[in-house]
């Protein structure tokens, strides 16, 4: 039978690897769990290892409210549920699509929704402390994500990613890309301090290794806003078209949920070109497009 292995990594702190992987704390009675995780099944394994430390009770805690981190949350049976209170409105799977993907599925789409539908239907807020966490700001891949401090571990969420996966995926999805690299210089001031970042898709790094991996998620984000006023500066493109062409010049998958979590960074990026005036939306035949706005 399939099980979950719990590695501690500080008094009282346990990790289970996953991806997204789940960060625990105990605090007495109390065993805080932070981003169960996916799939539903993962529920009762970490329910499982979790009882096992001898706690009576189990706290979930979640850093933002995409699907792969909450899927679980139904079969851990928590005792209480905390959110971002910023990101209340993605509690239902429609309107959580809506954001993410720009599509309000009610049911999962096979070709473009990643996950089964899931609500929570009862939660509290998370403030400034979560138990024995300390709770810090950390918006960008979602609008309003959390990350979750204790001693020198420190629980990013998507804030930044493992290089395997931002190989495969070539474009890391922001909901604001801005506000991510201001998360990321954020982390990048922890990891230098020497805190250890567990990050929710790769692995636990400290040091030299945790600068380094935060300086490349930087410089990811910033080789592809390059990458789109690159494809701009050849001719005018919609949206689509400049994150398939981005992702085929990356390297990485071309199917339709690449092609759509990729749209999001692009929209983001685009977002920031039209503020600077370097590049502007127009009707072209049939589509928008954007254009790259040359200064005379």
């Amino acid at each position: 039978m399939p099980s979950i292995r719990l590695l501690k990594i500080a008094d009282n702190v346990y990790y289970a690897k996953g991806s997204p992987a789940s960060l625990i704390a105990v605090e007495g009675e109390k065993a805080y769990v932070v981003d169960p995780g996916m799939p539903k099944d993962r529920g009762k394994l970490l329910r499982k290892a979790v009882l096992k430390l001898g706690v009576s009770e189990i706290v979930a805690l979640l850093t933002h409210l995409h699907g792969d981190h909450l899927l679980a949350v139904e079969y851990l049976q928590p005792n209480e549920i905390f959110i971002p209170p910023g990101e209340a409105f993605a509690v239902k799977p429609n309107v959580r699509e809506g954001v993410a993907l720009c599509y309000p599925f009610h049911v999962k789409c096979e070709k473009l929704t990643l996950f089964e539908p899931a609500v929570l239907f009862s939660y509290k807020f998370l403030e400034s402390n979560a138990g024995p966490f300390h709770v810090v700001d950390l918006p960008g891949h979602s609008p309003c994500q959390k990350g979750f401090l204790l001693g020198n571990v420190l629980y990013v969420g998507d804030a930044v990613f493992g290089d395997k996966l931002i190989a495969r995926v070539g474009v890391p999805y922001f909901f604001d890309h801005r506000q991510g690299l201001e998360s990321m210089n954020k982390l990048l001031e922890y990891a230098e301090k020497g805190f250890k970042l567990v990050l929710s898709h790769g692995p636990v790094v400290q040091d030299k290794q945790a600068v380094s991996l935060v300086e490349q998620n930087i410089s990811t984000i910033q080789r592809i806003r390059q990458l789109v006023l690159e494809e701009l500066e050849k001719r005018e493109r919609c949206v689509s078209e400049i994150a398939l062409r981005i992702l085929k010049r990356l390297g990485a998958a071309c199917d339709a949920t690449s092609v759509v979590l990729a749209e999001r960074t692009v929209r983001s990026i685009l977002a920031e070109a039209f503020e600077e005036g370097i590049a502007e939306p127009s009707v072209s035949g049939d589509k928008l497009v954007w254009q790259f706005k040359r200064h005379t």
